[in-house]
């Protein structure tokens, strides 16, 4: 008999069932289902909310020159290309330049820190 991997809900940090979808004018947003017992031992469900299923749609146009597309917690490769686009955005000379180097700092530290903890 195989056990089923434990997910973990990346809201909460707390054990799910699965994900649930639901549709609301058009667009479809991402559900975590939490089942668990109350304290009279009743069964209850908790649902946490995820995000988008593909992106966020009004959140995005705010950031359309930084070419930033924000998506749901479910993504996980999205905090690669929020950084990607980052980079680009500085890269392309549209920041100022205490901003750029500030950003720079960070890059470095990170660097440094990652370093030292492999």
């Amino acid at each position: 008999m195989s056990r089923r991997a434990v997910r973990v809900c990346p809201r909460c940090r707390c054990p799910f069932s699965y994900i649930k979808e639901k549709r609301v004018n058009g667009r479809v947003y991402l559900y975590a289902v939490h089942y668990y017992r109350d304290s009279t031992g009743r069964r209850r469900v908790k649902e946490c909310y995820l995000g988008p299923k593909d992106h966020y749609k009004y959140v995005t146009k705010m950031h359309e020159k930084e070419e930033l597309v924000l998506k749901g917690l479910v993504e996980q490769e999205r905090i690669v290309e929020y950084f990607d686009s980052i980079i680009r955005y500085v890269i392309n000379d549209n920041v100022d330049e205490n901003i750029r180097m500030r950003i720079l700092e960070r890059i470095e530290e990170t660097r440094y820190i990652v370093r030292r903890s492999v």
